[in-house]
């Protein structure tokens, strides 16, 4: 009897990355949200997070208008869930791209501050939907952080012009 062995590679994991941003203290940055390996996706559900929230809050998202269908990006507490389903027909995207921007508004901490910022299944359940020959199956993906950085002080420059007299 012959034996036949076949080693099957693991095929392209869904990627999901938060990318990075960086300001002056107080000021509102965009962190993009990039896809690679997005591939007959019908639907996805995830949590995003500032873990250190002197460095930054979360205030939201900013939708690209890359996904069809119903994208929810709300404010549970200080995360932002996101939800998505497409809108019947699967979808594939470039890799790159940028599905959505997480809006975050950088604190008070010194310069040089940073935070991660994570992708997780809290509050919202991680679930990634892809099709198979019509059928939603549930993918794996690979989920990076991201991160924030305060690179300056916010100005206090005031500037007064015209005449000035006193009393």
């Amino acid at each position: 009897a012959q034996i036949d062995t076949v080693v099957v590679q693991a095929g392209v994991k869904l990627t999901i990355t938060a990318g990075a941003a960086s300001g002056t203290q107080g000021q509102i940055v965009q962190v993009p949200v990039t896809v690679d390996n997005f591939n007959a996706m019908v639907g996805m559900s995830f949590s995003m997070h500032v873990t250190n929230n002197v460095v930054g809050t979360v205030l939201g998202g900013t939708t690209t208008g890359l996904l069809p269908g119903a994208l929810t990006l709300s404010m549970v507490g200080n995360n932002l869930t996101v939800f998505w389903v497409g809108n019947g027909t699967p979808l594939t995207l470039p890799n790159g791209s940028v599905i959505f921007n997480l809006n975050v508004q950088l604190g008070t901490a010194p310069v040089g501050s940073t935070s991660p910022v994570t992708i997780d299944g809290t509050p919202t359940v991680l679930s990634f939907q892809q099709d198979s020959l019509g059928v939603a199956i549930p993918t794996m993906a690979n989920l990076v952080s991201g991160m924030v950085t305060i690179d300056s002080v916010a100005s206090n420059d005031i500037n007064i012009s015209g005449l000035i007299s006193t009393w």
